[in-house]
């Protein structure tokens, strides 16, 4: 449906509603490639200065160093597909993908063409994300790595590419910001896509800045914290969730092993983490405090996971270990930080059952080297005449290294990680070591080389890196790089973990900020 909104007058309707059919095709030519969205966004020069994050908007919820960045929405134009749609909203989104090109203009975007005008849908989203891809020149982990998860069976976003320029009245004329990673938004109409109406008035939540999941009484209100997105009038969900919470923090391993079946959707949370293993994806719960929904379901009460933000799968997010260690990321244990969930989790028989078998499904299927390669084969030359046809000629050989090199290449950001197709073949051989028993994988919260890995089937050996969570609180920007700035405002962030005052850090307090009730100081969560 498009609308135009003229001053002084409302909504008025210009097109009739696409039929359903319609919407599921058109969405289906683009998620599945074929389609490159053109997108043209338009912003006054004042609009667009309303966009910049203001000097202190930054915020810290939950842990030291969980905090996330706050954007403002701003009207804007937007043309898409030759179809011009007035009065969207438009913002910036993301923590190190957006620091790594707040300079410029490339820079990943949110567009909510509801914000505004209520009703207003492109093809029946209201909205979608722009991803940079800062730190991929193959443009396709994020599209890769939502397949493994459906493959494991997960609802995942539908995952495309766009063209996509920016016009800055005054100061940039249709500048052409290149090709971008297009993401489905998650949402109540996503639900309701992906689960069927059994789940309306599901809850909804995407908790930023929490290692360990705090229990925070019984006030409902207090669980806004947690980053309610949709249902939050259904109080009987929110309930639920508080009791688990509750259970977790309180109950004993035995009675958490009885009584976890009956909050928790343990064969959905086992599929997660077996795509999350494989995928070596560690900017997400098992090591960083964000980058995944919640998802309390209507149709039965369970609580579920759900993936996000998959822009660093397949090891470009490395927490400071090696190529080689990260392929040989142990299966067995695939957390790096201290997680009392995931520990109690992995401890439950009817867990384990779910997880082994989903890891031996997808080494069986999706996760297998021929069949990410068939993928690579089909989704590249796309992507290749995309980037012909709009003048990024250069940034194939990029591409083509990031896919097909053997040994870490260099890649958007300036940083290096290792060729998909070695990446996955890899990865694999040391899984299907480890499930053997002739390999013992790689703990990373235990040991992180900066250097090269040992023989296969060798425990690292390495000196230990006890200190992640002094790490935790120095990385404000979550991309496991100490910038400059991090550098220089590193000693007075580390006094704040001198609880008693002596002028020293010992292991309790530097590990203490992980642990809730003991977090250390904090801004209260942003207003709604």
């Amino acid at each position: 449906m498009i609308w135009i909104t003229l001053p002084g007058t409302s909504a008025i309707c210009q097109e009739a509603s696409p039929s359903v059919e319609t919407e599921t095709s058109y969405w289906t030519e683009v998620f599945s490639g074929k389609r490159v969205v053109q997108i043209d966004l338009h912003v006054s020069s004042q609009n667009w200065e309303a966009m910049q994050p203001r000097s202190g908007q930054r915020e810290f919820r939950g842990p030291p160093g969980g905090g996330e960045n706050e954007f403002s929405y701003a009207h804007a134009a937007l043309t898409i597909d030759g179809k011009k749609l007035e009065n969207i909203g438009l913002r910036f989104k993301g923590n190190s993908s957006y620091r790594s090109s707040q300079r410029g203009l490339r820079r990943p975007f949110k567009i909510d063409t509801n914000r505004f005008v209520k009703g207003l849908k492109w093809f029946g989203r209201t909205k979608l994300n722009l991803s940079n891809s800062f730190k991929d020149s193959t443009y396709l982990r994020e599209k890769l790595g939502y397949e493994i998860f459906q493959a494991a069976g997960l609802p995942t976003p539908g995952v495309g590419w766009a063209h996509v320029t920016l016009t800055v009245a005054g100061r940039h004329e249709r500048q052409d910001l290149g090709l971008y990673v297009l993401i489905e938004q998650v949402d109540d109409d996503w639900i309701q896509r992906k689960f069927g109406r059994k789940s309306d008035n599901s809850l909804l939540m995407k908790p930023e800045g929490f290692f360990e999941w705090p229990y925070l009484g019984e006030e409902l209100a207090a669980y806004e914290r947690y980053e309610i997105k949709e249902g939050r009038e259904n109080t009987v969900l929110l309930k639920r969730f508080v009791g688990f919470l509750r259970l977790l923090k309180e109950a004993e391993q035995a009675e958490f092993a009885e009584r976890a079946g009956e909050y928790l959707d343990l064969e959905n949370w086992a599929q997660y983490f077996a795509a999350n293993s494989l995928l070596v994806n560690l900017d997400s719960i098992v090591a960083m405090p964000h980058n995944y929904y919640l998802l309390v379901d209507q149709a039965d009460g369970k609580l579920k996971i759900l993936p996000w933000d998959l822009n660093e799968c397949f090891g470009v997010f490395t927490v400071g270990a090696s190529p080689e260690d990260l392929m040989h990321w142990d299966i067995k244990r695939p957390w790096v930080m201290q997680n009392q969930l995931l520990e109690r989790m992995f401890g439950l028989r009817d867990f384990q059952r779910h997880y082994q078998k989903a890891v031996k499904d997808l080494l069986a299927s999706a996760f297998r080297p021929e069949s990410i390669n068939r993928r690579l084969a089909e989704l590249q030359p796309g992507l290749e005449a995309a980037m012909k046809q709009n003048g990024f000629s250069s940034e194939i050989g990029a591409m083509r290294e990031g896919i097909d090199g053997r040994q870490p290449g260099r890649e958007n950001f300036g940083e290096r990680s290792t060729g998909l197709k070695y990446f996955v073949k890899e990865r694999v051989a040391s899984v299907e070591r480890q499930l053997a028993g002739t390999e013992e994988g790689v703990q990373l919260q235990r040991s992180m080389r900066r250097g090269g890995g040992g023989p296969p089937g060798r425990k690292p050996t390495g000196r230990p890196i006890p200190g992640m969570a002094v790490i935790e609180v120095l990385d404000v920007d979550r991309n496991g790089i100490l910038s400059r700035e991090e550098i220089r405002s590193a000693a007075a962030r580390l006094r704040k973990l001198d609880h008693n005052g002596d002028g020293k850090l010992s292991l309790s307090e530097y590990e203490s900020q992980r642990r809730p009730g003991n977090e250390g100081p904090r801004v209260p969560p942003r207003p709604r």
